[in-house]
């Protein structure tokens, strides 16, 4: 199941930033999915999916006039489900 996803931030005196990503998940066990930033750098991001926890990675690498700056960044991501609220749902599938 295909899964888009957009962010918008804007604070005073910066620029406005966006991400556009999408990620599938596989099995009801794993999701992966492609991103951008600005346009300037892509990224892939990686999440295995076991009962309440979610272990994620992503890796964003520069793109376009941005590529010869030499950075990578590595993300690492431990998500908790909690039921603080009855309507929201834990489902591997409503991912």
């Amino acid at each position: 199941r295909l899964k888009p996803a957009a962010l918008v931030r804007y604070t005073p005196e910066t620029p406005l930033s966006f991400d556009l990503n999408a990620s599938i998940n596989l099995d009801g066990l794993y999701s992966v999915g492609l991103f951008t930033r600005n346009f300037s750098t892509v990224g892939l991001l990686a999440q295995l999916i076991l009962a309440e926890y979610r272990l994620g990675y992503a890796l964003e690498l520069p793109s376009g006039p941005a590529s010869q700056q030499r950075f990578t960044t590595h993300e690492f991501s431990l998500v908790v489900s909690a039921s603080l609220l009855k309507f929201h749902s834990r489902s591997p599938e409503e991912f």
